[in-house]
């Protein structure tokens, strides 16, 4: 999948697309939308028009939208270096060669203004990480011979506890906040709950992006997995996920070739693009008393019916707005 061209098409467009806009915010709640085409990338020419939207059976004024391309968008990108990122097998396995590989690659593609930060995870030990906060550091943490050769890769994976730390470090979430956690899904030593988290994310408004290393795990884990799916859909995220060379075979190694390398490439393009380039909506529910108020978001055509050709990723429950008279698109 060739993606790039498309990218920098988009961008264009997108980059004449911004104009300001003052509304009463009082009673505006604030959402980030994708819209994606089949290959995941933004599609950025939509007018408030074109969306629908609706709450419990009823309509939800779409007070404003604007899509965006922003350069300077924040990303917590977490690192699982656990144990099972490395298998039990001598030396460095393929899966922390695509993990380490995944990171960097994401990392050289966001733009020179993007807010890139890095914090790798994992539990036992008393094992502390620090979060690496600008490129350079995060570049030479990755390229070191430690990291390379897997000499840290060890202990058990507090995903949950990763992503509420990463989060509590965003705070105060700004419009298009991001987390990229990439990770073999198996949580085994979290304090925080699945329930936790989902509210806190809808609550900041920041996206779960994840890249998900498929392999054998136990019971416990497996469920993780299906979590992670649902923490990025829930948010408005995307999950990226790739498996070993046979999903039959439990002993199966994953491939770190060329079709890989390939697959890394354009799914970093991919997230990035959706990371950066996004619709920015208030929204005016007629009920909305709630915290966290659930809604339905649907391109439709002329005609007032659902588009079935294009992917939306938002927030499903998005929190009340601070009462205050500001700008709607700082």
């Amino acid at each position: 999948m060739q993606c790039r061209p498309v990218m920098l098409a988009l961008l264009l467009i997108a980059s004449g697309s911004v104009h300001a806009q003052t509304v009463d915010e009082c009673g505006v709640r604030r959402a980030i939308v994708n819209v994606l085409d089949a290959h995941g990338m933004p599609v950025p020419y939509f007018t408030k028009n074109d969306f629908k939207a609706s709450a419990r059976g009823k309509l939800v004024n779409i007070a404003w939208s604007q899509h965006r391309y922003d350069p300077r968008v924040r990303t917590t990108v977490l690192l699982d270096v656990s144990g099972s990122m490395n298998g039990s097998g001598e030396g460095v396995s393929n899966k922390w060669k695509i993990a380490r590989a995944a990171a960097l690659e994401f990392v050289s593609l966001a733009s020179t203004q993007e807010r890139v930060s890095l914090m790798p995870f994992a539990s036992g030990g008393g094992r502390t990480f620090q979060t690496l906060n600008d490129r350079h550091s995060v570049e030479t943490w990755l390229n070191s011979p430690a990291v390379r050769e897997a000499r840290e890769v060890k202990g058990i994976t507090p995903l949950y506890d990763a992503i509420r730390t990463a989060l509590k470090n965003l705070e105060p979430a700004e419009p298009g906040d991001a987390i990229y956690v990439i990770t073999d899904g198996g949580d085994n030593a979290s304090k925080a709950r699945m329930s936790e988290l989902e509210r806190s994310l809808e609550n900041s408004g920041v996206r779960l992006f994840a890249f998900l290393l498929n392999s054998p795990m136990t019971e416990e884990e497996r469920s993780t997995t299906h979590d992670l799916y649902e923490l990025t859909h829930r948010s408005g995220g995307f999950l990226v996920s790739v498996g070993r060379q046979s999903s039959f075979d439990p002993l199966a190694s994953f491939d770190f070739g060329e079709h890989m390398s390939q697959v890394i490439q354009d799914s970093s393009w991919m997230l990035q693009a959706q990371i950066s380039s996004y619709y920015a909506m208030g929204l005016q529910f007629p009920d909305g008393r709630g915290a966290l108020e659930p809604w339905k978001l649907d391109i439709v055509d002329r005609q007032g019916r659902k588009r079935k050709d294009i992917a939306m990723a938002y927030p499903h429950e998005v929190a009340r707005a601070v009462c205050a008279s500001q700008s709607a698109h700082p």
